[in-house]
C-alpha cells in the first residue's frame, strides 16, 4: 500500500483539526454576520460594550419599527464606535453595493471616522472572514481621507462610504444610508448660521 492510502493517526487529527477550524470559522463569519453586537465586539475589538446600553442602542437601530432614528447619549457612552464605525462596517459586509454618507459638523471629524473604517477593514479579522470585501492597496480606485470603495457589483457614482460636513451636499449622489454624527455643536448653535 501506498504512504498516500496509509495516513498515520497524526495525519489524520491534523486534518480533522482543520476542519474542525474551518466549520468554527464558518460559524464565527456566520454569526458577525448576523449579530451587530458580536460583530463589534469579536471583529472590531469594541470590548467595553455594555449589553444593558448598547445591546439595546442595537436592538432599536436594528429592529426599530422606524426607518429613521436618533439617538441621544452623553458623550464617551460609544456612540459612534457602536453605530457610525460599527454599524456601517456591519451592514457593508452584508451587502457590499450598500452606499453610506457620514456626516459630522466638521469635515475633519467625519474624515476620522472614514479613517477608522478604513483601518478597521485592513486589520487580519475582516480580510480573513471577507477576504473580498477590500481591494488590494494596489487596486484601490477611490480610498481617500473623504470617501472609499469596497469590492462590489453595483455599479454607482457613489462610493462605498464617504465622509462629509453637514453643509456639504450629496447632489448627484444618492447613498443608501446617511449618518449624522454629532452634526451641531455649542460652537454651531451660538452662530445666526449654525441655527
Amino acid at each position: 500500500m501506498s504512504r498516500d492510502k496509509r495516513r498515520t493517526t497524526e495525519d489524520l487529527q491534523e486534518e480533522l483539526a482543520e476542519l474542525d477550524l474551518e466549520v468554527l470559522d464558518d460559524e464565527f463569519r456566520k454569526r458577525a454576520e448576523s449579530d451587530h453586537m458580536f460583530f463589534c465586539r469579536h471583529i472590531l475589538g469594541y470590548k467595553d460594550l455594555d449589553d444593558d446600553l448598547h445591546g439595546d442602542v442595537s436592538d432599536i437601530v436594528n429592529h426599530g419599527e422606524h426607518r429613521r432614528k436618533l439617538l441621544l447619549l452623553p458623550r464617551g457612552h460609544l456612540k459612534s464606535s457602536l453605530i457610525t464605525v460599527g454599524w456601517t462596517l456591519w451592514r457593508l459586509i452584508q451587502n457590499p453595493n450598500r452606499t453610506f454618507a457620514i456626516f459630522n459638523e466638521t469635515q475633519d471629524l467625519a474624515e476620522a471616522f472614514l479613517r477608522e473604517i478604513q483601518d478597521q477593514l485592513e486589520t487580519p479579522q475582516i480580510s480573513k472572514y471577507w477576504p473580498d470585501l477590500v481591494p488590494p492597496s494596489n487596486e484601490r480606485r477611490i480610498w481617500t481621507k473623504n470617501a472609499l470603495l469596497v469590492n462590489r457589483q453595483k455599479v454607482s457614482r457613489a462610493p462605498s462610504i464617504e465622509a462629509k460636513s453637514i453643509t456639504e451636499s450629496t447632489a448627484g449622489r444618492h447613498p443608501d444610508v446617511m449618518i449624522l454624527d454629532d452634526p451641531i455643536s455649542d460652537r454651531t448653535v451660538q452662530t445666526e448660521a449654525g441655527i
